[in-house]
């Protein structure tokens, strides 16, 4: 926070499970926006981070990648009871990978969308370009769960993982620094690639700008 403020960050996305009222508060004293991200939804949790100060809401879904919200419902059902919970404007995340999806969630109530796997397959992401071809080449069937709150693309770690889950032992440790190493670095035998369930209709790589204009396109 301090150095954010030393560098006048003006948006600020705060993820958790919970409101920090001291951070929020922190945030507002220095002219911030603040755009909160609950980990599991309810519409009290975004009323609650709207009287609190949160300028913009993000109603996530179970279709995401990365840690999964503690109730499995899906994107679109939960979009439109956030929308009508609150005053200030709601993005849709989880599982929105192309025109279709945005226009979706804008019929929905959405004002915005706040997404993550599809940039991860993009000509500018610092992620490894073996990553990239793995969400390229891989769909909803490749996708395994490897935890109650986390699933991932088939790789040689997550097997094995996979096979500690289903005897219910402990995974944590074999999780742990996965997101860097198999996404970032690439490096599947020692990593996992957690993206949203959506990820069949991914079929390219293009750049950032490209893929802006294809996703509000009419």
């Amino acid at each position: 926070m301090k150095v954010a403020i030393e560098e006048n960050v003006k948006y600020f996305a705060v993820n958790g499970p919970e409101i920090n009222k001291k951070l929020f508060d922190k945030i507002k004293e220095n002219n911030g926006v603040i755009i909160f991200r609950p980990i599991t939804l309810t519409p009290g949790i975004m009323r609650e981070a709207e009287k609190a100060g949160a300028d913009v809401l993000v109603s996530t879904g179970y279709d995401e990648g990365g840690g999964l919200p503690g109730k499995a419902l899906g994107t679109f059902t939960l979009i439109p009871a956030m929308v009508d919970s609150v005053n200030i404007p709601v993005l849709a995340a989880g599982g929105i990978n192309d025109a279709r999806g945005v226009k979706a969630a804008f019929a929905l109530g959405a004002e915005g969308v706040y997404m993550g796997t599809r940039f991860i397959a993009t000509q500018e992401a610092p992620s490894a370009i073996e990553t990239k071809k793995a969400i390229v080449n891989s769909g909803h069937e490749n996708m395994h769960f490897i935890g109650s709150g986390l699933r991932s693309i088939l790789t040689k770690k997550l097997e094995i993982i996979q096979e500690k889950y289903e005897k219910n032992e402990d995974t944590s440790r074999d999780v742990s620094g996965g997101f860097r190493i198999g996404m970032l670095e690439g490096k599947f035998d020692e990593g996992i690639i957690s993206v949203n369930t959506g990820i069949d209709i991914i079929k390219d790589i293009p750049t950032v700008e490209e893929l802006i204009e294809r996703l509000f396109s009419n």
